[in-house]
């Protein structure tokens, strides 16, 4: 498997965020991240085969695939539950053991025991502190994916229910509608739809009506604009 570098530096939070890592926390972010890529590799063999063609699948193509029951598992199922390279049909994907967490946890012992797609929090958090944004936006984005470890369907709900009793209103706000935004391109913000969004959901994809009414509250929220 070829490794892009920087890709990977990038998932990791950039320079700053490997810096404070210890080696053996590098080392299991290197094999996490291949096992990660070999699953979607696997995964999406055959929408990429399409994409390379100039293709994107439907959402009909995309149902068909998902009512394949040779899979090893279903989408939506939260990654404490699934083993981690079960993606790769190849590898015989185990669960991992589940470490004893300490009396008193603190954020950090569940982002080492507990959470996954720790990456793309760290960096989303990190490009929040970069640019600008108000402390409690970056524990948003810090935040806004570690509820995939339990649940991946309507995550930005489930993942702001959850951490709701502990962090400011703001935060919990943009937790929870982070999902319904990002099928909502805005320029003025820096957002564009994401081409593996036409991969995953469909070149035809249009999001369902409650998201559509999601979308117009929020974009005339007061906090549109700082979340």
């Amino acid at each position: 498997m070829k490794l892009d570098r920087r890709a990977f530096v990038a998932s990791l939070g950039g320079p700053a965020a490997i810096s404070l890592m210890t080696p053996d926390d590098k080392a299991d972010a290197l094999e996490h991240y291949m096992e990660d890529n070999l699953k979607e590799a696997d995964v999406l063999e055959g929408i990429l085969k399409e994409v390379q063609g100039g293709q994107y699948p439907t959402v009909g193509e995309l149902e068909a695939r998902n009512a394949d029951l040779d899979r090893p598992y279903r989408n939506g199922t939260g990654t404490l539950f699934v083993p981690r390279n079960d993606g790769d049909r190849k590898v015989d994907g185990r669960l991992r053991p589940l470490i004893t967490m300490p009396e008193k946890p603190t954020l950090l012992d569940f982002f080492k025991y507990r959470f996954a797609w720790t990456g793309h929090c760290l960096q989303s958090a990190t490009r929040a502190l970069h640019t600008g944004m108000r402390e409690e936006v970056i524990l948003a984005c810090l935040l806004h994916d570690v509820v995939l470890s339990v649940m991946h369907p309507d995550h930005g709900w489930w993942g702001a229910q959850l951490l709701e009793p502990y962090v400011p209103e703001i935060t919990t706000f943009a937790i929870r509608y982070h999902q319904t935004l990002r099928f909502y391109p805005d320029e003025a913000f820096g957002y564009v739809y994401p081409e593996g969004y036409l991969r995953v959901f469909g070149a035809d994809y249009k999001p369902e009506p409650y998201l559509q009414r999601t979308y117009e509250f929020v974009r005339n929220h007061k906090w549109y604009e700082h979340s």
